[in-house]
């Protein structure tokens, strides 16, 4: 956030404070309780499997996540890609950021996948680009929207899993 910003944000915070994505206490966008939920891989090795039968997709050479897609996590992308809660940007980074730091490949620039264009303009926002400016600050790494998204996909939760994959193939 911009220092411009952080006073109108701190105010807001005020008016309509954040409430936990995970247990729905009022407070912090993710409590300290259910902070715990969204890091769940932060201290596996690195190259640890998750679940892609195949391992990581061609040209990546490393995969990570920290925390797999599910309970809090789950609940927190949804409530900043589709409820505008982007206040979840910056646990959601933090948690990026420390695994990154446990089991990152190296690297000197952070490259978020963005959202259609569309789909930004829908939002206001890309909540991948907000993620990756918060993992972004504390890797003290620069990040830059160096890929762009030639078309529209249907939103991929609409979908089973079956049709995932063919929804996002060229």
């Amino acid at each position: 956030m911009t220092a411009l910003l952080r006073p109108v944000g701190r105010l807001l915070d005020l008016a309509l404070p954040a409430v936990c994505a995970g247990c729905g206490a009022e407070g912090d966008p993710i409590c300290s309780d259910c902070r715990t939920g969204i890091g769940t891989r932060i201290l596996l090795p690195p190259v640890t499997p998750m679940g892609l039968a195949e391992g990581p997709p061609d040209p990546l050479l490393q995969l990570e996540w920290c925390s797999p897609f599910a309970g809090t996590t789950r609940r927190a992308l949804h409530a900043l890609k589709y409820q505008g809660e982007r206040r979840l940007a910056a646990p959601l980074g933090t948690v990026v950021a420390e695994r990154w730091r446990r089991a990152g490949a190296g690297g000197d620039i952070l490259v978020p996948v963005p959202v259609h264009h569309a789909r930004r303009r829908e939002r206001g926002y890309d909540q991948a680009a907000l993620i990756a400016a918060v993992a972004a600050e504390q890797l003290r790494l620069p990040w830059r929207a160096a890929v762009g998204r030639t078309r529209a996909t249907t939103a991929q939760y609409h979908l089973d899993r079956r049709h995932r994959a063919s929804n996002v193939a060229e």
